[in-house]
């Protein structure tokens, strides 16, 4: 039965990829000689970065997303003011016509 000590799954040494399963953790690789607590370590850096990477995709999409809507609701804006400058002018010209006629 192993220790608590003993690595019990494939774990690939950092540097040489040597399968350390069955070593204590507190040894070194039997192929290169890096401290098996580097590999430990460096398993769990890498998987914090990954996270950090999941996480910061997941933003740049919600990022892109919002960008879009805000493109679109600028072009709606634009349409609107388009509109209302017609609006405008149409409203000109029918007081200028209401004038003429109470003249």
């Amino acid at each position: 039965m192993p220790s608590d000590d003993t690595i019990t799954q494939h774990l690939e040494c950092h540097a040489c990829r040597y399968d350390l399963k069955g070593l204590p953790r507190s040894g070194r690789c039997p192929e290169c000689g890096l401290f098996i607590a580097f590999t430990l370590e460096q398993r769990h850096t890498d998987e914090y970065f990954a996270e950090q990477d999941k996480d910061m995709k997941e933003y740049r999409e919600r990022a892109a997303r919002a960008d879009a809507l805000l493109a679109a609701q600028e072009s709606d804006v634009a349409r609107w003011s388009a509109l209302l400058a017609r609006w405008e002018a149409i409203q000109s010209r029918i007081e200028r016509v209401l004038d003429r006629l109470e003249s």
